[in-house]
C-alpha cells in the first residue's frame, strides 16, 4: 500500500515538473514575442515621424533607457539599495529621534 502511494507521488511529481517546465518555456516565448512586437511597433512609429524630427523622437526613449539603466546599476532602484537605506536609518535611530519622544511630556514650545 505504501509502495503504490510512493509510486503515485513520484509520477505526480514528474508530471508537475513537466508542467512547470512547459509553463516556463511558454512564459519565455511570450516575453520574447512581446519584446519583438514592441520593438516592431517602435520602429513603425519612428518610421512614421518626419525625418526632420526623428533624432528628437529617438532621443527621448534613449534618455529614459539610459537613466533607468544608471539608476539600476547604481543600486538606488534595487531592493538592496532600499534595504541599505533603511538599515542605516534603523542603526541611527536613537540619534535621529528627539529626546522628548520617550517621555510623556509634551514637546517643548518655541519661545516667542
Amino acid at each position: 500500500m505504501v509502495e503504490t502511494r510512493l509510486r503515485l507521488a513520484a509520477v505526480e511529481l514528474e508530471e508537475e515538473k513537466a508542467n512547470l517546465i512547459q509553463l516556463l518555456v511558454m512564459a519565455g516565448l511570450t516575453l520574447l514575442l512581446t519584446a519583438f512586437g514592441l520593438m516592431s511597433l517602435l520602429i513603425l512609429i519612428f518610421w512614421a515621424i518626419d525625418p526632420l524630427y526623428r533624432p528628437m523622437a529617438l532621443g527621448l526613449p534613449l534618455a529614459c533607457c539610459c537613466s533607468w539603466l544608471s539608476l539600476a546599476l547604481s543600486g538606488r532602484w534595487s531592493r538592496f539599495g532600499a534595504l541599505r537605506y533603511w538599515e542605516t536609518r534603523v542603526n541611527n535611530w536613537p540619534s535621529t529621534t528627539p529626546s522628548w519622544k520617550g517621555s510623556h511630556e509634551p514637546p517643548p514650545q518655541p519661545e516667542t
